[in-house]
């Protein structure tokens, strides 16, 4: 056996059935036959840099779906980017209803809303739980929103926790785009990382995202390496 298997608690908790992370530079249908036989995963992640080929999409074993394209952004932090007079670190224990709200707008073109094998109530669900957690600092370390009249429109969550802070949730109110709320959530972002003593931001998007490219574009970001993202299925 010359792959990894990655048994995923909380996955599979959330679920209720067993979910797993398929560890491997290029899969064979070998090993998902043998995974088939000799575990009870039901569902598999599978990061890749390239697209799986048609013998191991066409498997006896798992139905394949290629559920997300990510591109890999790298972002120069700016030495004069300033904090936006509307944008704010969020300090309430509580999370605003808008957050939870937004929240799903992050996730629009997310790879659980693509699959039609979870429920959009459950990959809303998912949603909201990760909200909820980066409030209370278990997913994130930075909430930054965007008020208008009190009223929350957008907000970014960044982990300071790797080698280099990466943006984890970004989200605009649909109603409130093209209108430089994006724009200032990332700038007060860049201040604050800035004065952390960081010099560059990570991320990623998903490739049919275009708004959200074209953002990062007027941002100046270094686009990185395409990566693949399939989730595997079990046949029964």
């Amino acid at each position: 056996m010359d792959y990894s298997l990655i048994n995923l608690q909380w996955d599979s908790n959330f679920f209720g059935f067993p979910v797993s992370q398929l560890k491997k530079d290029s899969v064979r249908v070998e090993d998902l036959k043998d995974i088939y036989s000799n575990t009870d995963a039901r569902l598999i992640y599978y990061f890749t840099s390239q697209l799986i080929s048609d013998e191991v999409s066409n498997n006896n074993y798992f139905s394949t779906k290629l559920v997300d394209t990510k591109v890999a952004i790298f972002k120069p932090l700016k030495v004069d980017a300033k904090m936006h007079p509307k944008v704010e670190i969020y300090e309430d224990d509580k999370v605003d209803e808008r957050l939870r709200h937004l929240a799903l707008t992050a996730g629009t073109h997310s790879r659980f809303f693509k699959d039609d094998n979870i429920s959009y109530s459950k990959s809303k669900e998912l949603y909201q739980i990760w909200i909820d957690k980066s409030v209370q600092r278990i997913m994130a370390d930075i909430v930054l929103v965007y008020r208008e009249n009190d009223n929350i429109i957008g907000f970014i969550t960044i982990n300071t926790k790797g080698i280099q802070p990466h943006v984890s949730l970004l989200a605009v109110d649909p109603l409130h785009e093209g209108k430089g709320v994006s724009f200032a959530l990332m700038n007060s972002m860049e201040s604050i990382l800035f004065e952390k003593g960081y010099k560059i931001v990570k991320s990623e998007t998903q490739a049919q995202n275009k708004k959200a490219l074209s953002i990062y574009r007027r941002q100046g970001v270094e686009f990185g390496e395409k990566h693949f993202i399939y989730h595997f299925w079990r046949n029964n």
